[in-house]
């Protein structure tokens, strides 16, 4: 997911290797999107490690500034983008429907 417009011109799933990106991703210990597809995800494009300097943690910075896995919930993540807090992040394809549903400033954008 990117903020609406994607102001950061994010095309793919290998630009969340940008080092001038902040990027929130749904925390790797409870949140079975990461941990089940978004890890693996990032582990097959090569850049697991440079995205999570491989932390394991919730509510944190596993990249002080950069890379933030949140608290409990995916939804955490369309928040922070929407309020600047991030450009990018790992969410479900009915997270971004559900946000435009609701009118909110953020749009998808494919991994290809």
């Amino acid at each position: 997911m990117v903020a609406k417009g994607n102001p950061e011109n994010i095309t793919s799933a290998m630009d969340l290797a940008r080092d001038d990106l902040v990027q929130s991703h749904p925390n790797p210990l409870t949140e079975g999107i990461f941990k089940f597809y978004g890890s693996g995800m990032l582990k097959d494009l090569g850049i697991y490690e440079q995205v999570t300097a491989d932390k394991m943690c919730k509510q944190c910075w596993a990249k002080p500034g950069k890379t933030w896995f949140t608290a409990r919930h995916h939804r955490e993540t369309p928040h922070r983008i929407e309020n600047n807090q991030a450009d990018v992040g790992i969410v479900w394809t009915t997270e971004v429907a559900y946000a435009k549903a609701e009118g909110r400033k953020c749009r998808h954008q494919g991994a290809a």
